[in-house]
């Protein structure tokens, strides 16, 4: 339990840092792609995720439903701009899920053991 608590304090110290610094510097990068990029470059250095953080993202994944419950509230109150844009919409759901998956599929591929 403090392992996962200690991965929530990390995760929670990283996003806050990382916003704080995006701001200060202007990105126009979302801060969340920043840290996927920022964990993603650390956990291929150390060739593994290390077990606190391994701790918290399976106590995260156990309450990953709950997490949609809010966005599926935001699209029920927006059913207007969804009606009059749903191509637009298909068509960016679409490639950035493609983009996720290969962008998934490329980090898989680096950190496997058995290249």
């Amino acid at each position: 339990m403090v392992k996962v608590a200690g991965g929530f304090v990390f995760f929670a110290l990283l996003v806050l840092g990382l916003d704080g610094l995006c701001q200060a510097l202007g990105l126009a990068i979302p801060t969340p792609i920043v840290v996927m990029g920022v964990l993603a470059i650390f956990f291929v250095s150390h060739g593994k995720v290390p077990e606190f953080i391994d701790d918290t993202a399976n106590a995260l994944f156990r309450i990953f439903p709950l997490l949609f419950i809010p966005a599926l509230v935001s699209i029920i109150t927006l059913t207007d701009l969804i009606e009059s844009h749903w191509l637009v919409l298909l068509l960016v759901v679409t490639v950035s899920s493609f983009l996720g998956l290969a962008a998934a599929a490329l980090a898989f591929k680096a950190m496997r053991h058995d290249r």
